[in-house]
């Protein structure tokens, strides 16, 4: 799993407005988005998965990637979760608090692989998926848009 710090690309990642899964609206102080390296990719190619996160309220907000084991997550069209794998978890989760207009990016080189523990999950069949950030902050998940993701054979 390869993780880099970029704050280029930034202010044109695809920006998606935030969904919260707490029962308060958070909108006004995280902005999450995702962006995917490509929207189609060949099976059992690698996508860059990009995710931005940042706090547009006028107080710090701590936030975490959740780290166990990415702060994304895969479903096909039913809803249903598909990925990604899972991972040993190595507490290895960004803990960071932003400052007011700080900014968090974090990018993935991911094989898309379905829910299993890795190396033995099995990639994910030809088909459509939509992949959705996921950051802690503000006492739950703060969720970006989905992002449509193909795989073809």
């Amino acid at each position: 799993m390869s993780r880099a710090w970029s704050f280029l690309g930034l202010l044109s990642a695809a920006v998606a407005q935030v969904g919260c899964s707490s029962p308060t609206d958070n909108t006004r102080q995280l902005t999450v988005s995702l962006a995917l390296g490509a929207d189609t990719v060949r099976y059992a190619q690698a996508v860059t998965v990009r995710i931005a996160t940042v706090n547009v309220d006028r107080v710090p907000i701590t936030v975490s990637s959740k780290g166990c084991p990415y702060p994304f997550s895969v479903t096909d069209d039913g809803g249903t979760v598909v990925g990604p794998e899972g991972l040993m978890c190595t507490a290895d989760a960004v803990v960071r608090e932003l400052a007011p207009g700080d900014s968090l990016v974090l990018q993935y080189n991911w094989v898309p692989r379905g829910i299993a523990m890795w190396p033995s999950a099995p990639l994910l069949a030809p088909g459509a998926y939509h992949v959705r950030a996921q950051i802690g902050a503000l006492g739950g998940l703060v969720r970006s848009r989905p992002a449509s993701l193909h795989i073809v054979q």
